[in-house]
């Protein structure tokens, strides 16, 4: 009996854009994009690929500028602040302004796409009686994200709530993923009254 064919999987690019200071946070993206591969996306006919500045393939050039190229590439980007900003790339104040920049340029550009998804791990009393220039520069971006009203943005207390909230909004873009799916390629099953 033949094989069937085997099923080609859509690629969708997941970034992760942040400081050092989230090292856990980081870790734990890659574990709950595997498991809902595992336990969604592959069924799905999806695979989601988790991307980060680690997986940038090393070249000549600024390393932000390479770093740039996965960015223009993936479907969402994830970026999360707490109490550091980063390190100036030659062109920004850190490598996650510029991430920011260029994710919210692209989104602008593309209609939407990447999506970005922007999380703040809450700042302790302890931190905000003497902040310091990288936390301060935290603030300041939240303060002007939270005027700006452009994002709606997700505050997490610690690394255990950021792993539930990311778990659950992960499934829940990928069933809109799905429905949106649906809807341009099967137009034929759609039924609309007629008024």
């Amino acid at each position: 009996m033949p094989k069937p064919p085997a099923k080609t999987l859509r690629v969708i690019k997941i970034f992760i854009a942040s400081p050092g200071d989230v090292q856990a946070e980081r870790t734990i993206f890659r574990d709950i994009v595997n498991e809902v591969n595992e336990i969604k996306a592959n069924s799905l006919e999806i695979a989601l690929k988790p991307l980060g500045w680690e997986d940038t393939l090393p070249g000549k050039g600024r390393p932000q500028a390479l770093i740039n190229k996965d960015i223009e590439d993936c479907d969402l980007i994830i970026m999360l602040l707490w109490k550091r900003w980063g390190t100036p790339t030659g062109k920004y104040t850190s490598g996650f302004e510029e991430e920011y920049e260029l994710a919210k340029r692209l989104n602008e550009e593309r209609g939407g796409r990447p999506e970005i998804w922007l999380h703040f791990r809450a700042v302790s009393e302890e931190m905000m009686a003497d902040p310091g220039e990288q936390l301060r520069k935290v603030l300041e971006f939240r303060k002007h994200i939270e005027a700006e009203k452009g994002f709606l943005c997700q505050v997490y207390e610690d690394e255990g709530q950021w792993e539930k909230l990311f778990r659950v909004h992960l499934c829940r873009w990928l069933d809109n993923l799905v429905i949106i799916r649906e809807i341009l390629f099967k137009p034929e099953q759609i039924r609309f009254s007629s008024p």
